[in-house]
């Protein structure tokens, strides 16, 4: 990632292997700023066939839940090829899950979002086991001075990304939003589509960001919470949904758990899964109460689909 005037000495290599394009630019910015050169990939799949084809790199940056080859599996099939670099887990999971994931061969797991904080430990692991090897000079920066945390074009970097890849979302919007026109259209006249309520649950501001930006097309008053224990809390505080968005890996209570209890208490809202889990993991929830079950991101064919529900 190459910046006018702030270039930082490549000395690692690193493999990012995480099936949302927002978060692996978020971890090439701030591996970029520290002297990394990345290599992406969206599933474990893609991860273990670069190592048996031979590729080899300092780090692995690896997601839990992701669709072909979950990040389980692929830490596994790494270790089994008899890899030996650093694998770092980085996930929205729960302690459980997490705990299953460093079984797996990793080094550490660290809940996500990647920050400064981490990025720090993750360099102390490196640099313990490479010192004796070659000369390593961009270490941890002491006494928390200002080189510790990216630099500030890389973080503009980072917005400037972000924001383009919720502007690609809302431009993909445009269709379903003509395809709702069409729907109000009844012989020359437009007939108003009833206000629906929503409930938002995923852990990633993105995701929520999202999601939003396809429900305000469909013309839906929005609630938005981070975890599957907030969404829990909200019914029995006498709130209620058409319909309900909910993720499914997520801190503090996922969303299997979230939507075992949310149904427990009677409530008939719509649920609808949004998650890039693999297939045993989708099983799982739909069992746990979902009317449907669909992979990230949400596009204009799931809206429709989610539209088509609740006009029946």
């Amino acid at each position: 990632m190459d910046i006018e005037g702030s270039e930082v000495p490549v000395k690692y290599t690193a493999l990012i292997v995480d099936d949302m394009p927002i978060m692996r630019t978020v971890e090439q910015v701030f591996l970029a700023a520290r002297g990394f050169n990345t290599v992406v990939v969206e599933n474990g799949k893609e991860a273990v066939d670069l190592f048996a084809a031979g590729n080899s790199f300092d780090i692995v940056l690896m997601d839990l839940e992701m669709p072909i080859m979950n990040g389980i599996q692929a830490t596994k099939e790494i270790r089994a090829l008899g890899v030996k670099s650093l694998i770092f887990g980085v996930t929205s999971a729960d302690e459980e899950s997490m705990q299953t994931f460093k079984t797996a061969g990793l080094d550490e797991c660290f809940e996500k979002p990647l920050d400064d904080e981490k990025i720090n430990k993750i360099l102390e692991r490196l640099n313990k086991g490479i010192n004796s090897v070659r000369d390593i000079s961009i270490g941890i920066p002491a006494n928390n001075s200002p080189a510790s945390s990216p630099i500030p074009q890389l973080r503009a970097i980072l917005v400037d990304k972000a924001k383009s890849l919720v502007v690609d979302f809302a431009s993909s919007c445009r269709s379903t939003s003509t395809i709702l026109t069409k729907k109000m259209a009844v012989e020359g006249s437009e007939v108003p589509i009833k206000k629906c309520t929503a409930l938002i649950a995923d852990d990633m501001p993105i995701i929520r960001t999202v999601e939003q930006v396809f429900l305000n097309i469909a013309r839906e008053f929005k609630t938005e919470v981070e975890n599957g224990k907030q969404a829990v809390a909200l019914f029995p505080a006498g709130k209620s949904f058409n319909v309900v968005l909910i993720d499914l890996e997520m801190p503090i209570m996922n969303g299997i758990q979230a939507t075992r209890k949310i149904r427990a208490m009677g409530v008939k809202s719509l649920i609808f899964g949004i998650t890039s889990g693999d297939k045993e993991s989708i099983q799982t929830f739909k069992g746990a109460g979902l009317d449907e079950c669909f992979e990230k991101p949400l596009d204009d064919e799931k809206i429709d689909k989610i539209l088509e529900r609740l006009d029946k």
